[in-house]
């Protein structure tokens, strides 16, 4: 079953335009509750970005080295390749998350935060961190559909996770539905 480049350029660029939006989606939505919450939120994103680099480092390696062994119609050896890589990146997020969750403060400090900006980017870090694991998941197995020529199942995951973002957002940032409003807490 032989896929044309466009038939899976559209899903792959739709995942990851989607991908890229969840963040800007907080930031957007914070700077109607506050200016310094949604620059410290853009802020932070900048650092979590650098350790999803690692993450997608392992996940294109796994997509290569599973389509080759695909094209040479070796099930078993993609199959084996996939369960090491989901172990290796849930490792790499549980060290990732960790480094995120225990070094937020010196982080911030080596990228020059304001002071102004300081605690916010740092309480949205801390949350952060806690997802990296089930980020580096995520990712490993939206390489491996994408290899197996199935990118429309994340797109439309991608597509789902980023309007309950919005909506979660909008609850938990501005306190609807009788909850509390957390700021930049509600974002993360």
């Amino acid at each position: 079953m032989q896929k044309k480049l466009h038939q899976l350029f559209w899903p792959i660029f739709i995942e990851l335009f989607f991908f890229a939006l969840m963040g800007t989606a907080d930031t957007l939505m914070l700077s109607n509750y506050s200016d310094y919450a949604s620059a410290a939120v853009g802020n932070a994103n900048t650092i979590l970005g650098m350790f999803m680099v690692m993450i997608n480092i392992v996940v294109s390696g796994v997509a290569v080295v599973m389509s080759q062994y695909l094209g040479a119609k070796h099930e078993t050896s993609a199959k084996k390749t996939l369960g090491t890589s989901l172990i290796l990146n849930v490792l790499i997020g549980m060290m990732l998350g960790l480094l995120l969750f225990f070094l937020t403060k010196p982080l911030l400090q080596m990228v020059n935060t304001e002071i102004e900006l300081f605690e916010y980017s740092r309480i949205y870090m801390k949350w952060l961190s806690l997802s990296v694991i089930a980020v580096a998941f995520s990712n490993t197995v939206a390489a491996a559909l994408r290899t197996y020529g199935k990118p429309g199942i994340v797109t439309y995951v991608v597509i789902s996770a980023n309007i309950f973002n919005v909506i979660g957002n909008y609850v938990l940032i501005y306190g609807k539905l009788g909850l509390p409003a957390l700021g930049v807490e509600g974002a993360a």
